[in-house]
């Protein structure tokens, strides 16, 4: 069985302090399912007031609107963010089906955070990934 998911990095913050804002967008043409894990360094390195926080989607990469909660009719801001010690500071699950084509999320971070990164998983792919560059990679190892 061919495993059937591409890895994605949206956006990397590098070792730059005073980032505020890290924004990445992913093209989830072909998957029915997206995974984004935000990771930091720190547990400073993110809000935990997350009004920076947003999930957004456009059909082409250029206009994005805010991805509503089904239950509220509201833009998605979650309300509380976990600062663990480790592990990602946020996961965004989403199920692609009705989606536009082009996700981006934007994450508010502390202006002293350093090695922030935001990482996407698409996965249920239509047609399996079978190469290094489908599935977003420089090489490709397949025992």
């Amino acid at each position: 069985m061919v495993y059937a998911t591409k890895q994605v990095i949206l956006n990397l913050s590098g070792s730059t302090a005073g980032v505020t804002v890290l924004t990445g967008s992913i093209d989830t043409k072909g998957f029915s399912y997206l995974s984004i894990g935000v990771l930091a360094n720190s547990t400073a390195a993110v809000h935990t007031t997350v009004a920076n926080n947003a999930l957004e989607e456009s059909d082409d990469n250029s206009t994005f609107s805010a991805i509503s909660a089904a239950a509220s009719g509201t833009g998605f801001t979650p309300t509380t963010v976990t600062v663990a010690s480790s592990g990602p500071k946020i996961i965004y699950n989403v199920d692609l089906r009705g989606r536009k084509r082009y996700l981006k999320v934007t994450v508010g971070l502390a202006a002293t955070a350093t090695s922030v990164g935001i990482f996407g998983t698409l996965s249920r792919a239509s047609d399996a990934p079978v190469s290094a560059t489908e599935q977003g990679a420089a090489y490709l190892v397949q025992i």
